[in-house]
């Protein structure tokens, strides 16, 4: 059983009683107290009445049609949940997304406890149809009974009622109330409650008053004032909890004050839990503000007009880019789009991405001989229109992020598809530019694909497979270390430092740490160093300058070829392997670099973790201040010290020291060391 909870909008009891209300703007969170019903914005009112209930939902047709046909839709997630006492149930949408996009038709089934019920017994689209009032609407009223199960009706324009399913089974005699009901907003546009609530309204607490300027509850230190993140799923969140929880986390590590704030919470429904390594609620102590402008499958016109009706099946519930600055006056802002404008519309032609270049950017977008050229006119596109909605005032800034690369997917895997996004960032980094000069608004390009652009690949502009989601099926989504990379290219683009995982900074020098080891490791030949040194109690750092090959020159060699530097205490043990193209964690691409003449240094440390606090125990890996691994683990019992080889090739090592306790490196990115985050070793 789920309990869904609105943390300090009311306190429970009371018994007074009113029939509920019709609500239509979805969008809101509201107190209705002359019927005792709270709503959330997103979803989710909160009651409190007995078992049996009936509620009456207003269905987009159009938008319930597109929804299915999206390209992040998963079949099974739910219309309408009762939120009771001992079992959560009630009705959902189904499609078969073995269908491709487009020709997919959905219908609607009974729920229980996060399943389809009895499939084979639905309310198929096409009935719907038929019942469709001329607004392209439908309306059905939905019972529960501990006695008959639930049934669905079809409310017509003239009041008539026709029953269209019935679930006798669909039920448990053990309910005794219901607490709430989630309705699904992609389709749903209006809540009829017919059941009365009980609930006690009174201690409820309005959110807060984001309309008012930002004001700093600190007297010294670094802020971003209110923040929004604005996007499509890789914003929202799919298997992942995206590049919002790794920006969060640096933030929380470098002190760094942000009122995080949005009209969307969550993730991608159905697709994102807790259950991934890398995840949780709360950092260093910190609770994570789960909430943002963003939607999966979202194009930069959707969340332009905050579409939530039968628009390529978007839903962004009315939250337009202007409504949002209009309701939470932020100062920062940091949008990452274009994915889906791209990649989602059909058409891959060269004349058809210059189109959608040119939807985006505005001017003239032209492609002669595999290029594509961007010339200013006097319109700018759509992200001058998101540029204008959201920077009101003096000092406002808007990071403009540039589309990620992706690995193998279950389609646009074309190389043609690769270079046409590869070369729409130029444009953007142009745009970006030219717009500021023409606009006076603080706009800034972030380059977010430094590090995840795998030059071995025969594939160009892709990244590994360490850094997709699900390989072969979905490399268009982040994991955790393509999000941690991109919220590191952001962060350092605010001109934030690095991540620290809690640790104290320090430079690879004074006292605690070795002289300085260099030299050449030869072809096949190792260097020991450190041995009998390391112990866990504080953790341990070795800081290094490594170098392989010649880069590109004559083509990417093999990637077995490399430097490889193991270390460990006896009990923990671990390998970073540098190739020409790739750092690696073993055989896990950590990040894409050229090695040959490296400018950074690398850092490799055990960190004993801080379970408490949700900083993971493990090797965590840095190059220059940018944390390019976290919690890495241990290939188990090994030797204690360091040993560097080389394979297919000479390697060079430069500053090689070692301090035998657990340091991040020095940073000259801004931070607030007074408010940063110290972790406590376990």
């Amino acid at each position: 059983m789920r309990k869904y909870v609105i943390a300090a909008l009311l306190a429970a009891g009371g018994m007074s009683s009113a029939v509920a209300g019709v609500y239509s703007n979805l969008s809101t969170p509201l107190c209705d107290e002359a019927n005792h019903v709270i709503y959330d914005g997103h979803g989710y009112f909160v009651v409190q009445s007995g078992a049996e209930t009936v509620v009456e939902l207003t269905l987009n047709l159009a938008s319930l049609l597109s929804y299915a046909n999206s390209n992040d839709y998963k079949s099974g997630m739910p219309l309408l949940l009762w939120d009771a006492d001992v079992a959560d149930y009630g009705l959902t949408d189904v499609a078969d997304t073995r269908v491709p996009t487009g020709s997919r038709t959905p219908s609607l089934v009974g729920y229980w406890n996060g399943a389809v019920w009895q499939p084979g017994q639905h309310i198929g689209y096409s009935t719907l149809q038929q019942y469709a009032r001329e607004d392209g609407s439908v309306v059905l009223r939905v019972s529960n009974s501990n006695t008959s199960g639930v049934k669905v009706s079809v409310v017509g324009a003239d009041g008539s009622v026709k029953e269209l399913y019935s679930a006798p089974r669909l039920r448990t005699t053990r309910n005794r109330t219901v607490s709430g009901y989630r309705v699904n907003l992609n389709y749903v546009t209006a809540v009829n409650l017919l059941t009365p609530s009980t609930l006690e309204t009174s201690t409820y607490t309005p959110p807060p008053d984001y309309t008012a300027p930002f004001v700093s509850r600190r007297e010294s230190g670094l802020s971003l004032g209110r923040v929004m993140f604005m996007g499509d799923s890789i914003t929202h969140g799919v298997n992942d909890q995206t590049w919002r929880w790794q920006l969060f986390k640096t933030l929380v590590d470098n002190g760094v004050e942000a009122e995080i704030v949005g009209p969307r919470s969550g993730y991608t429904p159905g697709y994102t839990n807790l259950t991934t390594r890398d995840a949780g609620e709360a950092y260093g102590g910190v609770a994570f503000p789960n909430v943002h402008l963003a939607q999966s499958s979202g194009r930069t016109h959707n969340i332009i007009s905050g579409s939530n009706v039968g628009m390529t099946g978007v839903n962004y519930g009315g939250h337009s880019t202007s409504g949002s600055a209009d309701s939470y006056n932020c100062n920062t802002w940091c949008c990452l789009m274009g994915t889906n404008d791209l990649l989602s519309d059909r058409g891959y032609s060269q004349a058809d991405f210059a189109a959608k270049m040119q939807r985006m950017l505005g001017g003239k977008v032209t492609c002669r001989s595999g290029q594509y050229h961007w010339e200013a006119g006097s319109e700018w596109g759509n992200l001058s229109r998101i540029a204008s909605d959201v920077l009101r005032d003096s000092g406002d800034v808007l990071y403009l992020m540039s589309v990620p690369c992706w690995g193998r997917h279950g389609n646009n895997n074309a190389a043609e598809r690769h270079i046409a996004v590869m070369l729409y960032n130029d444009l953007l980094a142009q745009w970006v530019q030219a717009y500021r000069r023409h606009s006076g608004l603080d706009v800034r390009f972030v380059d977010v694909n430094r590090g995840m652009v795998d030059f071995t690949d025969r594939t160009p502009f892709t990244w590994p497979d360490s850094m997709s989601n699900r390989p072969g099926r979905d490399g268009l989504h982040p994991n955790e270390q393509g999000s941690m990379i991109i919220a590191a290219n952001l962060a350092r683009a605010m001109g934030i430092a690095g991540r620290t995982a809690g640790l104290p900074r320090a430079a690879a020098e004074g006292q605690g740490w070795s002289e300085p080891v260099n030299g050449t490791v030869p072809s096949e030949g190792t260097i020991n160093r450190a041995e009998g040194t390391f112990t866990t109690t504080g953790g341990y750092s070795v800081d290094l300058r490594a170098s392989f090959g010649n880069g590109e020159v004559g083509g990417w060699r093999d990637n077995e070829a490399g430097i490889s530097i193991s270390l460990g205490d006896g009990e923990n043990s671990g390998m970073l392997k540098l190739t020409e193209g790739r750092i690696m964690w073993g055989e896990n691409i950590l990040y894409c670099v050229d090695n040959s003449a490296p400018v950074e240094n690398l850092r490799i440390v055990w960190h004993n973790g801080c379970a408490a606090q949700n900083v993971a125990r493990g090797y965590y890996v840095w190059l220059g201040d940018i944390l390019i691994g976290q919690g890495l683990p241990s290939a188990g019992a090994g030797k204690n010290g360091i040993t560097i080889s080389a394979r297919g090739g000479a390697g060079k090592i430069a500053e090689l020291r070692w301090a035998d306790t657990a340091l991040a490196p020095a940073s000259t990115g801004r931070t607030s060391p007074e408010h940063a985050y110290k972790a406590h070793q376990d």
